[in-house]
Formats: structure tokens, C-alpha cells, sequence
């Protein structure tokens, strides 16, 4: 018991030595990134997989804030075939970064997990996001190793435990995805809760096709309401509208409407 009381007395020591502008920067860092609709990568190694994993999960879906976009994360870490057939074929060290090549563009953000900062797959796929031109972003310990050299903002956690710099990259993920939510309340607020998303809309039919009508611009022209406590889902059909697939006219004549500001310029 003595033990267990020691682990909890230094990982609260831990936790109050915590760099805390860093972690600022990172949630900056992610408020620039959701701006720009870039996509959001994480990627972790050994058992800050599972961290990253769940990193991802409270990004997507925690802090989901009606009137703005959602966050667009992918967690690299979940594909267990594809994952192997890289190391098989490659290399272990290239399981991330091969993903990356055929999804990275410019200004997107990577976000790597290491508890001791000196595990290859990760340098290697952060070394590839920055000649891409992405940001990137390190949660680490142990004096940070090679990695957090490498990334744009990076956080080391303050201890050589592994266990404990795990539980601390975790309550990090928890405490930033909060910090994003209340950002984002905000943002919806300023944009005057214009920005609206229809589940409905993203249903697929045939060739891709949206149902009639049910576009983002008519969601948006028609609809100037929506506050923080309303649904940001709309399943209900408009007036005069049907589930008939687009023509081809009527496909290219649907603008892809991101934001509307309070003066009612639309932006890309």
C-alpha cells in the first residue's frame, strides 16, 4: 500500500511540474489547424497506442460544438492489417510513415506518443510531416529522446517513469480536448451559430450523389437560428424537397459552403 501512495504522491508532483505553456501551444496549434480544416493525425507506439487511440476519439467526438465544423482526426493506429503488412514488407519503423504519403497535404497536423521519445516509427514519420510542410506536435517524458527536438510544439513530461508519464499523456489528451470544447463555443458564438451540419446530407447515393435539396447551402441560407442547445443534426425534410438523387446540373451548381461570418460573406 505504502508504494501505491508513493506512485500517486509523484505523479501528483508530476503533474504540478507540468510545462503548461507547451500544452497551450498545442491546443493553439490544433484552434489554427481546425480553422483551415486540416486533418489531424495521431500516431503513437508500444503502449501509447492506446493513448493515441484515445486521444483521437476525444478529439472527434468530445468536442463536437454545434454552430462550428467538427475537428478532422484520424488515428493511424487502428489498422492492425495494415499496420503489419508495412513492417512485413518494409519496416517497422515505416508503419506510419507510409500511411502519411497518401494522406498528408500541407498544413495538416501530426500529433506523435512516445513515452521516451526515441521510438524510430514515430521520428521517421515526423521527419516526412515536416518536408510535407505539416505541423507537428510531441507528447513525451524521459527528457524527451530524439523525437520532441524534431516536432513544432512539444511536450515532456517532467518524469523518466514510464507509467507515470503514460497517465499524465492521457489526463493531457482529456485537459486539451476540454480547453478545444470551450474555444470552440466561442468560435460558434462569434460566427453567429450560421454553420450548420445535416447527418442526412451525408448519405451517399449512387455516384456519390447528395439527395435533392438537402445541400449545405440551403441548410445554410435557410436556417439562422441554431443555438448551442439545439441538435446539430437535421433529418427532417425541407419544405418542397424530395429524395430524388442530383442531376448532373444540379451537382456542379452546389457550392461547398464551409463558414458563414456574422457579416454573411461566405468562405471556402
Amino acid at each position: 500500500m505504502k508504494s501505491m501512495a508513493e506512485y500517486l504522491t509523484q505523479l501528483q508532483q508530476v503533474i504540478g511540474r507540468l510545462p503548461l505553456k507547451d500544452v497551450q501551444q498545442v491546443v493553439d496549434t490544433l484552434l489554427e489547424g481546425h480553422e483551415a480544416r486540416a486533418k489531424i493525425f495521431v500516431i503513437g507506439n508500444g503502449g501509447s497506442v492506446a493513448t493515441a487511440s484515445h486521444f483521437a476519439c476525444d478529439l472527434s467526438k468530445g468536442t463536437i460544438t454545434a454552430g462550428v465544423p467538427r475537428f478532422r482526426v484520424i488515428s493511424l493506429v487502428e489498422n492492425a492489417s495494415l499496420m503489419t503488412a508495412w513492417a512485413g514488407d518494409m519496416s517497422y519503423g515505416d508503419v506510419f510513415v507510409e500511411q502519411l504519403h497518401g494522406l498528408l497535404d500541407p498544413g495538416d497536423v501530426v500529433i506523435a506518443l512516445s513515452s521516451t521519445g526515441n521510438s524510430e516509427c514515430l521520428i521517421r514519420a515526423v521527419r516526412m510531416a515536416r518536408w510535407r510542410g505539416a505541423k507537428t506536435i510531441s507528447f513525451t517524458g524521459c527528457g524527451g529522446g530524439k523525437l520532441a527536438p524534431l516536432t513544432d510544439v512539444s511536450v515532456i513530461v517532467p518524469s523518466s517513469c514510464l507509467e507515470q508519464v503514460e497517465d499524465v499523456h492521457l489526463a493531457l489528451g482529456h485537459s486539451i480536448c476540454l480547453a478545444l470544447r470551450q474555444a470552440l463555443r466561442k468560435r460558434a458564438r462569434y460566427l453567429g451559430g450560421q454553420w450548420k451540419e445535416v447527418n442526412h446530407d451525408l448519405r451517399l447515393w449512387g455516384g456519390g450523389q447528395l439527395p435533392l435539396g438537402r445541400a449545405r447551402d440551403r441548410v445554410l441560407s435557410e436556417d439562422k437560428s441554431l443555438s448551442e442547445s439545439d441538435s446539430n443534426h437535421d433529418n427532417e425534410p425541407l419544405a418542397g424537397e424530395t429524395d430524388e438523387p442530383y442531376t448532373a446540373e444540379q451537382e456542379k451548381a452546389v457550392p461547398h459552403l464551409r463558414y458563414k461570418s456574422k457579416k454573411g460573406a461566405m468562405e471556402e
